[in-house]
């Protein structure tokens, strides 16, 4: 092997390579400066040759590793003969280029001797074509890992190409870092159900439970972990159940407990993944909740959607919960189902009875109820008020504002909360994911949720709120509540300070209130004192604070 002026390698008749390795990194060199790319066209190696010319095989170093051996151009070697019926479009590498160099031992057996060479190409030969082909292209293995951990934290594509070529030198195409991660999903367990329990119980300490049928084929998984189980006992008066689908390949859907916190925020509390969503399944998964959650007898409200087939089973094993419907999809509902088309009005009966229905759907109390649904009755079609009666005058406790408000739901109307937090699931984990993916994924999600949490529990501890001019009665249930709470409660302290006229005239005007006690939303719902008792307190000799009656709401 000898270099040229412009310091290439030169290869010719007769050169010697004492190792295998010598030769293959002389080769490596020579592709790489000529812009060649080669491979293996025919070879022998020492232990195949040795059945024929066994005497001189025999005297070879294996580090020789080949008795013969012929490099040929990729766009050479074998003549191409396609077997192609026309029935697909397709290509080939191969133009009958008949570069190629012969290696063999030479006659004592030491070395690896050049024993006949072509370096002519019938085709362009080009750094710009070179770098494009599929060896070339190829990543080193740990740039493959660095690759493939990149588009796990799902980073974005075009991104990780453009690091990943200046990394290697190499083109990198964004079909390359699609295959580096397919071929990881190949070799990765897939739905391995064992595997996912211990995954579980082990790595998130949940605790996992399993409903099969009598094949014992899985119907169902339950799994909690030990955050979710305290967040449960410590907040359970408001829960929102929810589903969403196509995350798993196994076509199971995912069903989320949510529940709201003593700040406001959103947390899973239980999860369960469905394969049917039966009467049967959803009975077995709350049954497990309630066995494993002792608080479920503190839940007030369930909020769901009026698709979920089964709330016969929700109000069974929760009778002490009112089951309420988010307000946004009886809207949907509403608008779906009150066309021209489907009941035959016109599209003046049409906005007509969808603005009363609206109406009802926003009704504060049962008499406001009563007087739209009588207009209803009156001024809207026959099919209309068929539909309406059939299908939600009778539940009608269960969608309505004012209904709602008067359970302690925290003035929570729509089901957004668990939408929300299915909305952030369907954006870490990507459509018909394994069971493990999923599992690694959904645990990414909420441990992020809890830091973030955790930090501004860390913050609201360590910082105080500043109460303005004084405000004694503010600055105590600034102490008392969390800053989501006290937020609320500061807007009725306030408003009772500057409109007691407006107050008082509310309160004579048909309001319940008492020191103690208001019939107003505000108070039925959150729990919390309302502006007029605290109109009520300061007309009284009670004292203006009501720690006691703030401390129970649960803030």
């Amino acid at each position: 092997m000898q270099e040229a002026e412009d310091g290439k390698v030169q290869l010719a008749v007769g050169d010697r390579f004492g190792t295998f390795e010598d030769l293959a990194a002389c080769i490596s060199r020579f592709s790489a400066e000529n812009c060649v790319q080669l491979w293996k066209r025919d070879a022998r190696t020492i232990a195949a040759a040795k059945n024929r010319v066994g005497k001189l095989a025999s005297k070879m170093s294996e580090s020789l590793k080949y008795y013969q051996l012929r490099y040929c151009c990729i766009h050479g070697g074998a003549k191409f003969i396609s077997t192609n019926k026309g029935a697909r479009k397709s290509s080939t590498f191969k133009r009958d280029c008949s570069f190629n160099i012969y290696i063999a031992a030479e006659k004592e057996g030491k070395f690896l001797e050049v024993r006949s060479l072509d370096l002519t190409h019938n085709h362009p030969v080009d750094q710009e074509l070179f770098r494009h082909l599929p060896q070339q292209r190829r990543l080193a293995p740990e740039l493959q890992n660095k690759a493939r951990e990149l588009m796990k934290m799902k980073a974005n594509k075009m991104m990780v190409r453009e690091q990943m070529e200046k990394e290697s030198g190499s083109a990198v195409l964004l079909k390359d870092l699609s295959n580096i991660a397919a071929k990881h999903r190949l070799l990765q367990p897939r739905n391995d159900l064992p595997e996912v329990v211990r995954m579980l119980q082990e790595k998130h300490n949940a605790t996992v439970r399993l409903l099969t049928d009598e094949n014992r084929e899985l119907q169902a998984v339950y799994f909690q972990d030990d955050v979710m189980k305290k967040s449960f006992q410590c907040w359970p008066e408001v829960i929102f159940i929810d589903a969403t689908y196509k995350l798993l390949e196994t076509r199971m859907s995912c069903f989320l407990v949510i529940i709201e916190n003593g700040n406001g925020e959103s947390e899973i509390v239980a999860v369960g993944l469905f394969s049917t969503e039966d009467a049967d399944t959803l009975r077995w998964f709350f049954e497990e909740f309630k066995d494993l959650n002792p608080s479920w007898n503190s839940v007030r409200v369930t909020m769901a959607d009026k698709d979920v087939k089964e709330r016969p089973v929700i109000k069974e094993l929760f009778p002490s919960s009112a089951l309420h419907i988010c307000a946004f999809h009886v809207l949907q509902a509403f608008r779906r189902e009150v066309s021209v088309q489907k009941l035959g009005i016109t599209k003046a009966e049409q906005d007509t009875a969808l603005d009363l229905l609206q109406q009802m759907v926003y009704a504060k109390n049962e008499d406001q109820y009563d007087e739209l649904f009588a207009l209803l009755q009156q001024t809207a079609s026959k099919g209309v008020v068929e539909y309406f009666t059939t299908n939600w005058h009778a539940i009608h406790t269960e969608w309505t504002m004012g209904s709602k408000w008067s359970c302690g739901n925290f003035f929570n109307s729509t089901n957004n909360r668990a939408e929300c937090l299915n909305s952030k699931l369907k954006q870490i984990v990507e459509r018909f994911s394994s069971l493990e993916l999923f599992v690694e994924r959904f645990f990414a999600l909420i441990n992020t949720q809890r830091n973030e949490k955790a930090h501004k529990a860390a913050v609201m501890l360590q910082k105080k709120i500043v109460i303005p001019n004084g405000d004694e009665a503010a600055k105590l249930y600034a102490t008392l509540l969390t800053p989501y709470a006290f937020r609320h409660l500061n807007e009725e302290l306030q408003a009772s300070m500057t409109a007691t006229e407006k107050i008082n005239s509310a309160i004579t005007d048909g309001k319940i209130c008492t020191t103690e006690d208001c019939s107003c939303a505000f108070r039925k719902s959150m729990l919390l004192p309302c502006r007029h008792i605290f109109v009520v307190r300061t007309a009284s000799t009670c004292p203006s604070t009501i720690k006691d009656y703030v401390l129970s709401a649960g803030f």
